[in-house]
């Protein structure tokens, strides 16, 4: 009898689990450790959306005419950096620099705010092996760019909050504040 409902625990222990790793997951968190709750409510939370002003929009037409004139900066993490110091401004040159989204044909421009985070792992020397994070950051702005309607102009991310660095674990996090300009 007991041979019979352990495998059972088990397996309804793992579907819980994974269930709770999704719900986290959904625009943020890539790790099965959550965030700190103060912090889940805050991810994916919009600000009202509001029609940015002349200045904003003249400011955005630089910033597009200097990235059409400058050379685009390397579009990959580095393999190795230590955990905070090195690793936030990484994730966040990823950001502001490499990760895709679909330009509207036409439209206004709208602004909103939300925040969005990813959990990675620190090893036992301190270092996050970033280069691993690529992919959950695409992740992490496709979700944003989706529930705002699918297409934005511009995200512009600022580090909103890093987690101390616990190695061997990866129960580290960083949130970003993400302006969203969409049409």
């Amino acid at each position: 009898m007991l041979k019979k409902i352990i495998p059972s625990v088990m397996v309804l222990i793992t579907m819980i689990s994974c269930e709770q790793e999704i719900q986290t997951n959904e625009l943020g968190s890539t790790s099965g450790d959550p965030l700190p709750v103060e912090i889940q409510e805050s991810i994916g939370k919009f600000s009202e959306r509001r029609a940015a002003s002349n200045d904003e929009i003249e400011a955005f037409k630089n910033r597009q005419d200097n990235a059409n004139s400058t050379q685009k900066m390397s579009c990959s993490l580095d393999s190795d950096a230590s955990c905070s110091s090195d690793s936030t401004p990484e994730f966040l040159h990823y950001v502001q620099n490499c990760v895709t989204f679909p330009l509207p044909s036409s439209g206004g421009f709208n602004i909103v705010n939300t925040k969005a985070a990813i959990s990675y792992y620190v090893d036992g020397d301190g270092d996050v092996n970033c280069d691993h994070y690529e992919d959950d950051l695409q992740t992490m702005i496709n979700g944003v760019v989706n529930q705002v309607g699918g297409y934005a102009w511009e995200i512009i991310p600022s580090v909103y909050l890093v987690s101390s660095c616990n190695e061997r674990s990866g129960a580290n996090y960083i949130v970003f504040d993400l302006e969203v300009w969409v049409p």
